[in-house]
C-alpha cells in the first residue's frame, strides 16, 4: 500500500482570508453604526409630530388655546393633528363664550346694582318722610303709592336688564304713550332733585313710542340724575319729548369736548370726586346707551362747558306709530 500526500503552504491565503475577515468586521461596523445613526434620523423625523403634538397639548394645558399644530402629509400623524387643531378650536369657542358668559354676568350685576340705587332712594325717602311724622292721609297714600310703584318697577327692572344684559334676546317694544313716561320719570326723581334745590321742568309734544316702559324710564332716569348730579342748587333740568325724540338737559358744569366720546363708556367718570360723592359708579351713561340701542335708536350728547348739556335720544322713523 502507499500513501500520497500533497504538502502546500497556505500561509498566504490564511492571511487573506485573516484580512477579509477583518475586512468584512470593519465594513460590517460601519454598516451597522451607519444603519443606527440612520434609524435614530428616521425615528426622529417620525417623532417630530408627535413631539408637536405633546407640545400642543402642553400649551392648551397652560391655558393658550390659541395654538394650533402645522402638519403636512396626508398620513395618520397629519389626521390625528387636524382632530387635535379641531379640539382645540372647540375648546377656544368654548372658553370664549363662558369669557363672554362670564362678562355679561359682570355686566348685569354691576348694572341691577347701579339700577337699584334710583328706586331704593325714593322707597327710603318715602319711608323717612313716613317715619319721622304724622302726614295726612292723603300724603300717606300718595307715598304708599310711589314705595309699591318703586318697588314693581325694581323687581320689572331686574327681570328686563336679565334678558337685555345677561340674555342678550330683543326685547318686546309695544306703543306706550310718551307723557305717562315723562310723569314715571317725574315721580322717580323729583324727590331726588327737591333735596338739592333743583326744578324738574317737563314737557311733552309726543304721543306714542314703541319701546319697552321700564327700561326707557330706567335710561331716561339715569339722564335725570347725571344732570342732577351736574347741577347746583337753584338750577333746573329740562326733559322734554318731541316728535321721535327725547331729550334731558342741564344748565350745570358741562363737559369738555374730549370726554364726550368717552362718558358712555361703563366705569368711565368725567368728576371722579364729584361721582364719588353721590356713589356714581359711571355706569349709568352706558346702561343709557345699551338701552338705546336695543330700541334701534340713538344716544347723542351735546355739550357747552359752564353752560349746558342735553342728553338726546332719537328714534328711528320705524318705531313711530
Amino acid at each position: 500500500q502507499y500513501d500520497l500526500s500533497l504538502a502546500r503552504n497556505i500561509t498566504q491565503t490564511t492571511n487573506e482570508i485573516r484580512k477579509l475577515a477583518v475586512k468584512c468586521a470593519v465594513v460590517g461596523i460601519v454598516i451597522t453604526a451607519l444603519s443606527a445613526v440612520a434609524m435614530r434620523i428616521i425615528v426622529l423625523r417620525a417623532m417630530r409630530p408627535v413631539d408637536r403634538l405633546r407640545l400642543g397639548a402642553g400649551e392648551l394645558a397652560r391655558r393658550h388655546y390659541d395654538n394650533r399644530i402645522e402638519m403636512r402629509g396626508h398620513d395618520e400623524l397629519a389626521e390625528l393633528a387636524g382632530d387635535f387643531n379641531s379640539m382645540a378650536d372647540a375648546i377656544e369657542a368654548n372658553v370664549n363664550q363662558l369669557n363672554e358668559k362670564s362678562v355679561r354676568q359682570q355686566a348685569f350685576i354691576n348694572d341691577l346694582s347701579h339700577e337699584m340705587k334710583t328706586p331704593v332712594t325714593s322707597i327710603l325717602l318715602s319711608a323717612e318722610t313716613l317715619l319721622d311724622r304724622n302726614v295726612p292721609k292723603e300724603t300717606l297714600d300718595r307715598l304708599l303709592a310711589r314705595i309699591y310703584d318703586q318697588g314693581k318697577w325694581l323687581e320689572l327692572l331686574s327681570q328686563k336688564l336679565m334678558t337685555l344684559v345677561l340674555l342678550q334676546q330683543r326685547i318686546d317694544l309695544r306703543e306706550a304713550c310718551v307723557s305717562d313716561l315723562i310723569e314715571a320719570v317725574k315721580a322717580t326723581t323729583e324727590d331726588a332733585l327737591h333735596e338739592q334745590g333743583i326744578t324738574l321742568l317737563t314737557s311733552c309734544e309726543a304721543d306714542k313710542l314703541r319701546m319697552d316702559f321700564d327700561l326707557m324710564r330706567s335710561a331716561l332716569v339715569n339722564l335725570v340724575m347725571n344732570a342732577k348730579s351736574a347741577s347746583s342748587a337753584g338750577q333746573s333740568v329740562d326733559l322734554r319729548a318731541y316728535g321721535r325724540i327725547i331729550e334731558v338737559t342741564d344748565h350745570g358744569c358741562g363737559v369738555s369736548a374730549e370726554e364726550i366720546g368717552r362718558i358712555t363708556e361703563p366705569f368711565y367718570r368725567v368728576d371722579r370726586s364729584r361721582s364719588k360723592k353721590y356713589g356714581g359708579a359711571g355706569l349709568g351713561l352706558a346702561l343709557v346707551k345699551r338701552i338705546a340701542e336695543a330700541h334701534e335708536a340713538r344716544l347723542t350728547i351735546e355739550s357747552v362747558v359752564s353752560q349746558e348739556t342735553t342728553a338726546r335720544i332719537e328714534f328711528s322713523p320705524n318705531d313711530v306709530e
